[in-house]
């Protein structure tokens, strides 16, 4: 490498760490502002909404949502299945 190769390198380097320093603190930032706002509007809804029904709510879509992967992943397994011998 020349001089001004490695100098190019270096900068490229240092930008690398900034992004990356950048991006910690972008996504710490995001974090917070999300546990903010799913406390916020959790507190909102449970004062008009008892909490038995947000949780009989919560069980039915996460069956819901289990019982969708499945199905799209039966496919894959009907076709693993089939090459075993």
């Amino acid at each position: 490498m020349g001089g001004e190769e490695a100098g190019s390198a270096g900068t490229f380097a240092g930008g690398r760490k900034k992004c990356k320093r950048r991006a910690k603190i972008l996504t710490s930032v995001a974090l917070v502002l999300v546990t903010f706002l799913g406390a916020f509007f959790g507190d909102l809804i449970t004062r008009y909404v008892p909490v038995h029904y947000l949780q009989v709510v919560a069980g039915l879509l996460f069956i819901a949502m289990g019982a969708g992967i499945l199905w799209q992943a039966m496919p894959a397994v009907r076709q693993m299945l089939g090459r075993m011998p």
